[in-house]
């Protein structure tokens, strides 16, 4: 699946998906087995991309705090940014998941904690504090890579594996930032 990853948001409400926005898109993976990202145009300040291995962090979890990191293997609601009367506001995903042979991770933040908007559903406690620390590992100096994507560079990251990030950004009117992005499947 190709598309664009451009600012579309003139009001940047609550339903609207983030790449569709210029705002801070923390540490997340997309719904395929490799995300590709071809930089078009760049925006003159911010938009920097960051990325760092999910299996690490997970480690970190297992040594540091075993038990948030077991919660991780447990359903936790993600909220589908779908507009208001979609059968499908929100769904139950894993977050980690071995699959015998490596862990899969399945990663979004921002729409993990957003899905608290909906009046029927409440993360709890040790849920909350399994993502934040989840981010704060993530965030740490040394953990992630950042990086200045530029006109003509190619990203290709393992969303099983590694998770990305970008940086909010000031787009310049005449040549805004623009991104293709590419979700591939690799079968199996």
């Amino acid at each position: 699946l190709l598309g664009h990853v451009i600012d579309l948001a003139a009001d940047n409400h609550e339903n609207e998906r983030l790449y569709r926005t210029n705002k801070n898109i923390g540490f997340h993976c997309d719904a395929a087995d490799v995300v590709g990202l071809l930089t078009v145009s760049t925006a003159p300040t911010g938009g920097d991309s960051r990325v760092v291995s999910s299996v690490s962090v997970h480690d970190r979890m297992v040594v540091e705090c075993p038990e948030l990191a077991a919660r991780l293997f447990q359903p936790t609601m993600l909220d589908s940014r779908r507009p208001p009367g979609s059968p499908t506001r929100y769904s139950e995903v894993v977050p980690s998941a071995f699959d015998g042979q490596r862990l899969r991770t399945f990663m979004h933040l921002e729409y993990f904690r957003s899905v608290e908007r909906f009046d029927d559903i409440e993360l709890d406690d040790v849920t909350r504090c399994a993502l934040d620390t989840w981010e704060s590992i993530a965030e740490e100096p040394g953990m992630h890579v950042a990086m200045r994507l530029e006109v003509g560079d190619l990203q290709l990251v393992n969303n099983h594996a590694i998770v990305h990030a970008r940086t909010g950004y000031v787009d310049d009117p005449d040549n805004p930032r623009h991104l293709l992005r590419l979700w591939l499947s690799l079968g199996g």
